[in-house]
This record gives structure tokens, C-alpha cells and sequence, in this order.
């Protein structure tokens, strides 16, 4: 009922807008670094949680040989199975977080970890070799460099994926439990 300005409404939401979407990674629309790790701070001190790692090697090769877009197209496809395998076999409270452009994370219970994970791999497995054209498919490589005696082999992308649990504690803060998920590998 007060006057206001809407020229100045709109703009204060385009910007709380803006500040609200910078917190989500941009290509997946998952929630970033800071949003992922805010929620993990919160598990550390309960044992009941389990954090899967879901690790894409060989994603910079891939993002220099075939360029962003392609890239992009796997991390967009990465966070559809992973939220379908969530919502299938997770449980409500399940969050799916990207806080590193090859790392995503899914904080899960300890009882449906071993069912997520087996999931996940098997159909991140079938689908990694999709986003190869077809004559590298074949070779099970790319063919990778300048002329035709300097070429390298250079493998697919494949999925690394690793838990830790809360009960793998006590953990001090959210980078030892990184350092967990990252010697487990």
C-alpha cells in the first residue's frame, strides 16, 4: 500500500535475483561450492550421513578436444541421472551438490549409499561413451594432437565414485572430510 518505485522494485529483484543464482553452478543449475559445503558443515557433527563423490576423469582432455558446449552437455547429462537415480532410490532429504566442475556429490543415509552408488555407475558408465563421435567409439580412444606421428591415445572419460560416512569421523571441518573422499580414490 505505500508507494514505491517500480523501476526500483524490479531492479532490487533482478539483483537479489542474480545473488540467489550465483550460488548455483551455472550449467547444471546444481548447488555450487559454497551451498554444498554449508550443507555438509552441517552433517559433521552426526554419524548418520553418507557422502558420495561422483568424480569425472579426463574432463579437461575431453573440454579441449571437443570444446565447452560438448563439455557442458556431460555435466548437464551427469546432473539428470544423478538427480533421476536420487529420485528413484534416494530418500527426501537427499541433496545433489556440484562444487567443482569434475566433482559432483550426492549426501545421502548410509543405508541407500551402496544402492545409489551402484546405480549411478552403472549408468554413467553406459553413458559416457555416448558423447564420443561414433569413429572414436569404435577405436575405444581419441586420437589426439597435431600431425599423424605426434598423435596420443587419449582415454574416455570414466566416473570415479567413492563414500565417505560419518561415522569414517570425527571430522574437523569440510575440507578433511574432502581429504577423505579424495584418498579413498
Amino acid at each position: 500500500t505505500k508507494p514505491f518505485d517500480v523501476q526500483e522494485l524490479r531492479l532490487r529483484v533482478r539483483n537479489a535475483l542474480r545473488r540467489a543464482g550465483s550460488q548455483n553452478n551455472a550449467v547444471t543449475g546444481l548447488p555450487g561450492k559454497k551451498l554444498t559445503n554449508d550443507r555438509i558443515s552441517l552433517l559433521l557433527e552426526r554419524d548418520d550421513w553418507a557422502v558420495v563423490s561422483v568424480n569425472i576423469t579426463e574432463l579437461d582432455i575431453f573440454n579441449e578436444i571437443y570444446g565447452f558446449v560438448a563439455r557442458d552437455d556431460v555435466l548437464r547429462a551427469v546432473a539428470l541421472i544423478l538427480s533421476s537415480v536420487v529420485d528413484e532410490l534416494g530418500s527426501i532429504d537427499d541433496f545433489i551438490g556440484h562444487p567443482s566442475e569434475a566433482q559432483f556429490l550426492v549426501i545421502t543415509t548410509p543405508a541407500k549409499s551402496d544402492d545409489l552408488v551402484q546405480q549411478i555407475e552403472a549408468r554413467l558408465r553406459q553413458a559416457m561413451a555416448y558423447f564420443y563421435p561414433i569413429h572414436d567409439r569404435e577405436a575405444g580412444y581419441v586420437a589426439w594432437g597435431g600431425n599423424q606421428q605426434r598423435r596420443t591415445e587419449v582415454p574416455f572419460m570414466q566416473v570415479i565414485t567413492t563414500v565417505a560416512f560419518g561415522s569414517d569421523g570425527p571430522f574437523e571441518d569440510v575440507d578433511s572430510l574432502h581429504r577423505v573422499l579424495a584418498e579413498k580414490q
